[in-house]
Order: structure tokens, then sequence, then C-alpha cells
């Protein structure tokens, strides 16, 4: 599982995307019913009910739901709710001005709880794929070392937002979080 992990927290989340994709792609194949695999990764929060349900259907068909039961809907409205809370959070940070450091933590804390209702889901592919450690498929390839550099860069444009972050003066009129214009000194 540490590749997920890996991939997961060092593209800042993004690698769920792809994780979703792939989830859907596998329910084409096992199903034979087309589905808009692309979108429901893009939407993943309107639609991680219906794969969670899924996941837990094959598991059952094939006699595998009580090696190690999880809790399918509880996971995904974890999944849902985090993603509603960091909106609601960050829309309160941005009315209290707290700044770019804790945008930071907040979008950090749902990234974690996130990551514990996938990891789940995820321990359940693996299963499903009869590779219950995932070893099959723990080496990196040259794309994931690509992702890896791409969400490097995304958690330094973070951090650099966070240190030049300079809030407006309060007699100015402008919002606190409006950035320095190109050429105006930080």
């Amino acid at each position: 599982m540490g590749k997920f992990t890996l991939l997961y927290f060092a593209t800042a989340g993004y690698y769920s995307f792809y994780w979703f994709y792939r989830c859907w792609t596998a329910v084409e194949a096992n199903t034979g019913r087309r589905y808009f695999s692309v979108g429901r990764a893009a939407f993943a929060v309107l639609f991680v009910h219906e794969l969670f349900a899924r996941m837990r259907d094959v598991e059952r068909q094939r006699g595998m739901d009580n090696q190690r039961p999880w809790r399918p809907v509880r996971l995904a409205w974890i999944y849902v709710g985090a993603a509603i809370g960091q909106f609601l959070l960050l829309y309160w940070a941005l009315q209290l001005e707290l700044g770019c450091w804790a945008r930071l933590t907040i979008s950090v804390a749902v990234l974690t709880v996130q990551f514990y209702s996938l990891y789940q889901a995820h321990l359940v592919v693996n299963r499903l794929e009869d590779d219950p450690y995932g070893r099959g498929n723990q080496r990196l390839s040259l794309q994931n070392h690509a992702w890896i550099v791409v969400g490097f860069y995304i958690w330094f444009s973070f951090f650099r937002a966070c240190y030049t972050y300079h809030p407006a003066p309060a007699d100015s009129g402008l919002p606190a979080d409006t950035p320095p214009h190109i050429g105006e000194p930080l």
C-alpha cells in the first residue's frame, strides 16, 4: 500500500482522480456496461457511493465479504463529508481572513480524512484482484515518477503562495487575499 499512499499524498490528492477512473474502468470491464469513467472520476463525490456499493457487491458475489468486513456506505459518507467540510471550512477561513496557512492546514486535514476512506476501499480492490498486499503493483513506473514530480510542484506552489502571501492593508479597500500584481514588490 506504500505506492498508493505515496502517490496520493505526493500529488496532493490528485491521484484520486486516476484511482477513481481506474476503478470505474474496472467496473465497465466487470459489468460489460459503459460508464463515463472520466466524468465519474472528475465528479467522484457524486459517484463514490455507487462505486463502493459495486465493490461490495462483487465482494459478496465472490464470497469474500467475510474476509475483512468494511462499511462502504460509511466510508463513502466520510469521503463526501470531508469534501463538504472542506468547502465550508475554507469559506469560513476566507471570511475570517485566517490566511494561507490556515487554508493549507484545512486542505491537508481533509486530504488525510479522504485518504482514510480511499485507502480502505483500495484494500478491497487489492483483495478483489487476489493481491491483498498489493505486491503486484508496488513498483513505481516512469509515469508514477512524472506524477510525483508534478505533485511536488503543486506542493511547492502551495507553500510558495503561503510564504509570499501578504494581506492587503485594512484601508486599501481590497480583499485580504488579493495577491500582489505583477511587477509590484512583495
